[in-house]
């Protein structure tokens, strides 16, 4: 994990846990806004780049450590993305490194939840997202009994 000048990667993982493990929606949400901040101000978060979509080919290509690469040269870019995480636990599983496998999958998971927390995804209250590609994942869809589900790659 690369350090960002004037910034602890300590504080925000510190925030990123208390937002993870708060099942209250008025917390997470203060919580996650703050952990937002401190990624934007990291100085090392660019949101229009494609970087989500620079993985996704490299991943395609069997360029695992480059997308490892991009994901660690970008921190804390991509903290909040569940389809960076989604990547990096189909990597490790390719790999066979399953302890990897199983925490990125479970960050995938509670990243999403945390972004389904920042708003209702209406208009008037939007979910928050860090990457174009995130907004993608969280778009809300039913499946076919009708039970609302989200999409993730």
């Amino acid at each position: 994990m690369r350090m960002i000048p004037g910034h602890s990667g300590e504080a925000m993982i510190g925030s990123f846990g208390t937002c993870s493990e708060s099942r209250s929606m008025s917390i997470p949400k203060a919580n996650s806004f703050q952990l937002r901040e401190l990624i934007i101000e990291s100085g090392n978060y660019t949101p229009y780049v494609g970087l989500i979509e620079k993985m996704e080919r490299c991943f395609n290509l069997n360029q695992y450590s480059r997308v490892i690469d991009l994901y660690q040269s970008s921190w804390p870019g991509c903290l909040l993305s569940p389809r960076a995480h989604l990547l990096l636990s189909r990597i490790y599983d390719v790999q066979g490194k399953t302890d990897k496998h199983d925490t990125e999958e479970a960050l995938a998971v509670t990243v999403l939840e945390l972004i389904l927390k920042t708003g209702d995804g209406s208009k008037n209250s939007p979910h928050c997202v860090l990457h174009l590609t995130d907004e993608a994942d969280d778009c809300p869809r039913k499946d076919q009994s009708g039970r609302r589900t989200h999409r993730m790659p």
